[in-house]
């Protein structure tokens, strides 16, 4: 009898575990988007101790683990906290199953370690982790169809799923997904409105800003949505390293440097945030786009000295080579080419990129690598003055005459001017031959490609997506092809 009675009691403090976003749970998450983690943390455990079976509490713990690994990258980190996925999907189950939280907040765990996963190549485990996730919020959306929290995450999932490379499609396939980009923005923004007009989900607003902004800026090209996520995210990023992160790349994707350097510089009224290193490469990356290279330098080192991460570490030793390059210090070039070699990851373009630069040894033209960087910061008129300075009858090798070209139209393109000049620009690129198979004839072609998508030439603008898609094994592969693959989408839909 003792025995029945506990079983009663186990189940019956179990099953009907409650969700409750309570000042405690509304607190710790907060600080959660603020990455103020310790914060965050005294919250929950005050939640621990005056209402234990509250299932939110293993919602945000889990949050932090996952924001601790995507801004982190440390993998020991990673190795030991993803030991407590089964403890705490376990002791989901056990919570209130009519609650519309229920079935959402198993697919969060699942969606947030599959981009974890991703960050470590678990690919395959990555893969079904979407499946389940998937699979849930349907369920959620059919069974609590009022439930919109369910449209943040599916908006992503969808998003995710429509953009996936032809070369992986068949991962998709398998797993018997199917997704589109346009829906899941159209999820996402009618979220963002819901946000913004319920207080129930007020709560969310930063989150789905992260999400969107950084899903626009590798998924569209369309400055009026940066300018709108801005004005909508306003002064958010002085209290948040996540949306200082956003608002300084939507400023740089609109080739506004300087307004990017400001952000990035404001002073942070995060209270104890947990270390963001990327922000200070994002600072050197700026600063270089501005030719000032003494402070450049010095976000370079600091990054490379704080992060503990697998990512952006060639990239920044290629960087910090590139300028001994422009100073002509050669021993320090020859140094940072050495390190680039032997640090860090292959795992993002950038530094495949930076990877190529260092086997190659790639033969550079300090003005057209000047140029180069100064469109990159959005100083086109500039950029532009010193590429109608040099001499090509200078050049020596065949990749100054694709890159110069390449530059030419770049900037063309920037500077509004007629698109049949860009487009026989690009075209030019296109009509000379890349032995080092970098990305210059891939991104013309996609560029012509999204050229003719504005100009509603979309027979046109498909063909040039297509051919970009044609173009394998080079540098940022990845992105380009995302963004052609995305064009194609676009077009579909229309």
């Amino acid at each position: 009898m003792r025995i029945l009675t506990f079983l009663f009691l186990f189940i019956s403090n179990t099953c009907f575990a409650s969700f409750e976003m309570n000042s405690n749970m509304h607190k710790a998450y907060k600080h959660i988007m603020n990455l103020e983690f310790s914060q965050a943390q005294n919250y929950i455990n005050l939640e621990k101790k005056n209402n234990s079976s509250n299932g939110l509490i293993i919602i945000n713990e889990n949050y932090i683990d996952f924001l601790k690994i995507i801004v982190g990258e440390e993998q020991l980190y990673f190795l030991e906290a993803k030991k407590n996925k089964s403890n705490r999907l376990y002791a989901l189950y056990n919570c209130d199953r009519e609650s519309p939280y229920y079935l959402f907040s198993q697919a969060e765990l699942h969606l947030q370690w599959a981009f974890a996963r991703i960050k470590f190549k678990e690919y395959v485990q990555a893969a079904y982790e979407l499946q389940k996730a998937y699979r849930l919020l349907q369920k959620n959306s059919k069974k609590f169809p009022e439930f919109i929290l369910n449209q943040k995450s599916l908006g992503v999932l969808q998003i995710l799923i429509g953009s996936v490379p032809k070369s992986y499609s068949w991962i998709i396939d398998v797993i018997g997904l199917k997704g589109s980009i346009n829906s899941g923005f159209i999820q996402l923004y009618s979220f963002l409105e819901s946000t913004e007009i319920s207080e129930d989900y007020k709560i969310y607003k930063l989150e789905t800003l992260f999400l969107i902004s950084f899903l626009e800026m590798n998924m569209n090209n369309d400055n009026s949505s940066y300018e709108k996520l801005i004005e909508t995210i306003g002064d958010a990023y002085l209290s948040s390293d996540l949306m200082k992160f956003c608002v300084a790349r939507l400023h740089s994707k609109l080739g506004q440097n300087d307004l990017c350097i400001q952000i990035l510089e404001s002073d942070s009224k995060a209270y104890e945030a947990y270390p963001f290193p990327y922000l200070k490469y994002l600072s050197a990356m700026s600063k270089m786009y501005k030719l000032d290279f003494k402070d450049s330098k010095k976000y370079f080192n600091a990054f490379i000295n704080e992060f503990k991460g697998r990512n952006y570490i060639k990239s920044a030793y290629n960087k910090l080579s590139l300028i001994s390059f422009l100073e002509e210090d050669s021993i320090k070039e020859y140094l940072y080419d050495s390190l680039t070699l032997s640090k860090g990851y292959i795992v993002i373009d950038e530094d495949k990129q930076a990877l190529n630069y260092a086997v190659n040894d790639a033969i550079l033209d300090k003005e057209i690598l000047k140029s180069r960087l100064l469109y990159d910061g959005g100083y086109f008129t500039e950029s532009k003055k010193i590429l109608g300075l040099i001499n090509i009858s200078d050049f020596r090798d065949s990749i100054h005459f694709i890159e110069y070209y390449y530059r030419y139209a770049r900037v063309s393109q920037k500077l509004d001017k007629s698109s049949e000049i860009t487009i026989n620009l690009y075209n030019k690129v296109l009509s000379l031959s890349d032995e080092d198979n970098l990305y210059y004839l891939p991104m013309s072609a996609l560029q012509i490609g999204l050229i003719y998508e504005k100009n509603n030439s979309l027979k046109l603008a498909k063909k040039y997506f297509h051919k970009c898609l044609e173009f394998q094994n080079f540098n940022y592969s990845n992105g380009i092809h995302q963004s052609a693959t995305s064009g194609l989408n676009r077009i579909a839909s229309i």
